[in-house]
């Protein structure tokens, strides 16, 4: 990931059931913390392909997830 760190301009997160960060099983702690680690400071979207339960609950939800997580 140092190696290619300086060509990530943005970074898509999603759990692996297509749904929201924190929506699943995926643990994201460690990913921003190798993030944080490489001091990105570009952009994180949340890409989504299930929005179930609605697309307002998912994008509350996943970012208070992310901004629950040290350096999230």
């Amino acid at each position: 990931s140092r190696a290619v760190h300086p060509l990530f301009h943005h970074v898509h997160l999603n759990d692996p059931n297509l749904r929201g960060p924190g929506m699943g099983d995926l643990d994201f702690r460690p990913i921003l913390q190798t993030l944080d680690d490489l001091n990105y400071d570009r952009w994180l979207s949340i890409e989504v392909f299930d929005f179930t339960p609605g697309p307002e609950r998912t994008a509350r939800e996943s970012l208070a997830y992310l901004n629950a997580i040290p350096g999230g």
